[in-house]
């Protein structure tokens, strides 16, 4: 029992970044950034920076199609990493950090990817993070169903 909810963690991080490389997991015609949104919500609710780093690499392992690092890796992997520390440095309830960082991050993820893209076709940007907000505010929902912090011997720093 100790390790299920790091193991159920990890599950949903790979089937989420699986889901997300199929065309079927678009909604009307965006596809959402699924692991990213996991992963923020992830960062607010996990104190365990190790265990957090495996989640991101996880989450970046099976999004990338080579056994190289693209630029869009990095990208990922530097918004993980700020998510993890905006999260817990925003003076604000859970929720509210969750949601502010979902809206930044997600921006500047596709702002650093390629900004002409996002300056260019800004209604498709706002269309994907209203779509991430809102799956965001669903998961974030399912996790009353657990404690209030995801914290235990190996979930929290000691």
């Amino acid at each position: 029992m100790r390790y299920l909810k790091g193991i159920i963690l990890i599950i949903l991080i790979a089937v989420a970044a699986w889901a997300q490389n199929r065309s079927g997991a678009m909604i009307l015609g965006v596809r959402p950034n699924l692991v990213l949104v996991i992963l923020i919500i992830a960062a607010a609710l996990i104190d365990n920076l190790s265990f957090f780093i495996v989640l991101l690499m996880a989450g970046a392992a099976v999004l990338q199609n080579a056994f190289i690092f693209s630029w869009p890796t990095v990208v990922f992997l530097l918004i993980g990493f700020i998510a993890f520390f905006l999260t817990h440095r925003l003076p604000w309830q859970t929720a509210i950090n969750i949601f502010f960082s979902i809206g930044v991050l997600v921006i500047v993820f596709y702002a650093l990817i390629d900004l002409p893209f996002v300056v260019e076709n800004i209604l498709i940007v706002f269309q994907e993070l209203f779509f991430d907000l809102l799956i965001g505010a669903v998961l974030y929902g399912l996790t009353s169903l657990f404690p209030q912090k995801l914290q235990n011997r190996y979930l929290s720093n000691p």
